[in-house]
């Protein structure tokens, strides 16, 4: 945890500065939860109960992604299994939770688009 609390003021200014999308897919509850690292105890606590959720593969949850200086921006993250063979109880469906979770978010439609200009 030292590590990921250590760089996180570094990940969330670039995804709230730099960054041009505002939906992300996480890959795994550590993915999902980082969002919650060094932000009020309520984006925490929001981020959770939505990982008890039994449809967080199929849902996406908005968060918000507070700085340091107090620029925001809000994430919308659409969460998946991580897809390692360790991971037993997911791993064989991951593709199929993958697949939809692209479907969902139109992303094949996004990348057309932004390919055409």
């Amino acid at each position: 945890m030292a590590i990921k609390k250590r760089f996180q003021p570094l990940i969330a200014e670039l995804l709230v500065t730099h960054w041009q999308g505002r939906t992300l897919i996480t890959l795994g509850r550590e993915a999902f939860l980082w969002f919650g690292i060094n932000q009020p105890k309520d984006v925490r606590q929001a981020l959770d109960a939505f990982w008890k959720r039994e449809d967080r593969f199929e849902s996406v949850h908005s968060t918000p992604l507070i700085l340091e200086s107090g620029e925001r921006a809000i994430f919308n993250l659409a969460p998946l299994p991580h897809p390692s063979p360790l991971n037993q109880t997911w791993y064989k469906r991951f593709p199929g939770l993958f697949e939809a979770r692209l479907e969902a978010l139109n992303v094949k439609k996004r990348l057309l688009e932004s390919q055409m200009g």
